[in-house]
């Protein structure tokens, strides 16, 4: 699912709770200053490996203050 909602109503709280009741890994990107498109590339091909190959259960949380690059968005579209 996707959550969306004003600051401080505990969208992030809520899905790491969901996320520990299912059972799932949560996923995180971890932004540095060189954070780019093939680090972006990298990490969500690896939850891709978790959740098909390894049939992992994954929950990858993303906020909006984790855009650094307006192109981060046309991956978020295409895995959703």
């Amino acid at each position: 699912p996707l959550l969306v909602g004003v600051g401080g109503s505990g969208r992030q709280s809520l899905s790491r709770l969901s996320a520990y009741t299912c059972t799932y890994t949560t996923t995180m990107i971890v932004l540095s200053g060189t954070y780019g498109m093939n680090d972006l590339k990298a990490d969500l091909q690896a939850m891709y490996t978790k959740a098909g190959v390894k049939d992992e259960g994954v929950m990858f949380l993303f906020t909006d203050g984790q855009i650094t690059n307006e192109k981060f968005l046309v991956f978020l579209n295409d895995l959703l």
